[in-house]
């Protein structure tokens, strides 16, 4: 199945998997890689935005010390290689236009192709691109292949990609099914199709502010001064929405909104069951600080959205194509997303790097940064790098300790794998023939206690965050007692 979900990823991962054979750590090593080649990607669009190397650095060090990258760079989900190979397409697609380079072009459209195998969102690039020689050329007769192409090579693209899938009998069960359901509004009413927008914008906002807050710090207040004058009204307008959608937000309406990588105090994906156990927890003071500052960094990222969409409808600046290959890639990329049955934290990754970009390109003309501002910045973005450091330790330290618990239990003690839920990886490993059984396991690999079942033995390991210890819990089904269903998946 995850062949069938992510072609170029798999094909990524087997060229690190050939010197030495199958292994973890090759596939994690694959996606550092990529994660390097982000960071390289956006590196060169802040200097086609013109930004010095200074803030050019700036910039990439907030996409690499943000939690969600960092910590997924560490595993072989989708969404570094994604993000990776997206920055990469958009580097060379804002060359070529800029330059009217064949070369970068077909490069780039190869990177955007095998963006779009890793994820079906990656047609945002395609359609992205076609929006930008519309822009650029017009619609004149002899630019409309040229305006169509991309998006047709897109589409045809995912619709071969389908159509060999189901040929060849390799289409999985799930595949393309939350794409689906998004699309299906016809099940919504007007009425909660638009909340569930309302909802997914003000979320976006929420944690993209948070995630560029060391940069939105490092410009400093003198342009949002300026901002504040020219657009006073939007901006008011603007921030009164964003409370009126914080005020609507069912309790608890604290950070984090949204699970699956970030949680209360540390880094996920916590693929392992934790019933019965507080995970470790900050602390609702803690939280309520994030919130408030999240609220006035988010009205700051809307303020630099709508000027970007200003400058782009009325004026003709000289980074025209890049400002709007980043809204456009962005919005419709974004659109989708809140109609997602399942809506994930790491989903909104993409929106940082170009969040940084477009931040730049609205905010440097004329500013000069102060150096308290300046430093105010770096000190964030070292708070941020210190939390998570610490919240990648503790990850790979639970995994590290669950993973020799497995192997104690089946090699040393050869009790087979299909009695074990050793949590979401262990069970795709051995027992994921198509789709996952909801069946009982005698041996569960848990975070804490489960109903049903009786604890066998412990591990502890050490957190870098507080509370300084955690535990992996071994237990056995009582005799008689209901069976659980099998740690699920996270995708």
């Amino acid at each position: 199945m995850g062949f069938a979900k992510s072609f170029s990823q798999v094909y990524w991962g087997v060229l690190f998997c050939l010197p030495f054979g199958f292994s973890y750590t090759a596939l994690r090593f694959s996606t550092l890689t990529i994660a390097l080649g982000a960071l390289l990607a956006l590196y060169g669009l802040m200097r086609e935005a013109g930004a010095g190397s200074r803030t050019a650095l700036f910039g990439v060090l907030v996409l690499a010390f943000n939690p969600l990258f960092f910590v997924l760079s560490f595993t072989f989900m989708t969404d570094v290689p994604f993000l990776g190979l997206t920055l990469v397409a958009m580097y060379l697609l804002v060359r070529s236009m800029r330059r009217q380079s064949k070369i970068e072009l077909v490069l780039g459209l190869l990177a955007a192709t095998a963006a779009l195998l890793t994820r079906q969102t990656g047609l945002a690039l395609f359609f992205a691109l076609s929006l930008g020689y519309l822009v650029k050329d017009g619609l004149a007769k002899r630019n409309v292949m040229r305006v169509a192409g991309p998006t047709l090579l897109g589409l045809g693209v995912q619709f071969s990609y389908q159509t060999w899938l189901r040929t060849t009998g390799r289409m999985p069960a799930l595949f393309g099914k939350p794409a689906l359901a998004a699309l299906d509004v016809g099940s919504l009413s007007m009425l909660t199709a638009m909340r569930h927008e309302a909802k997914g914008v003000f979320f976006a906002l929420m944690y993209v502010g948070l995630f560029i807050l060391p940069l939105l710090l490092f410009f400093g207040c003198r342009r949002w001064r300026a901002m504040w004058r020219q657009q006073r009204w939007i901006a008011i307008l603007t921030s009164v929405l964003l409370l009126m959608v914080f005020a609507a937000l069912p309790r608890p309406r604290l950070m984090p909104l949204l699970g699956n990588v970030l949680y209360d105090f540390g880094l996920g994906p916590l693929t392992l069951r934790h019933d019965l156990i507080p995970l470790p927890s900050a602390g609702p003071v803690f939280w309520s600080v994030v919130t408030v500052i999240g609220l006035l960094a988010a009205a700051l990222v809307l303020q630099i959205l709508i000027s970007a969409v200003l400058q782009l409808v009325g004026t003709r600046g000289k980074h025209q194509e890049l400002l709007l290959m980043l809204v456009a890639t962005g919005v419709i990329y974004f659109i989708p997303l809140p109609l997602v049955p399942t809506m994930f934290d790491r989903y909104y990754l993409l929106l940082v790097p170009l969040a940084t970009v477009a931040l730049y390109l609205i905010c440097s003309p004329g500013n000069a940064p102060s150096r308290q501002w300046t430093a105010l910045g770096v000190l964030c973005l070292l708070t941020y790098g210190a939390f998570t450091i610490a919240g990648t330790h503790d990850y790979l330290a639970w995994q590290r300790t669950r993973w020799q618990v497995l192997r104690e239990l089946t090699v040393a003690r050869h009790i087979p794998p299909e009695q074990i839920d050793g949590g979401y990886e262990f069970n795709c490993t051995y027992t994921y023939p198509g789709q996952m059984p909801a069946v009982g396991d005698d041996l569960l690999i848990t975070f804490g206690p489960v109903p049903g079942y009786a604890e066998a033995e412990r591990d502890t390991f050490r957190r870098w965050l507080p509370p300084g210890e955690g535990t992996i819990f071994v237990l056995r089904k009582i005799p008689g007692a209901p069976t659980v269903p099998r740690a699920g998946n996270d995708e």
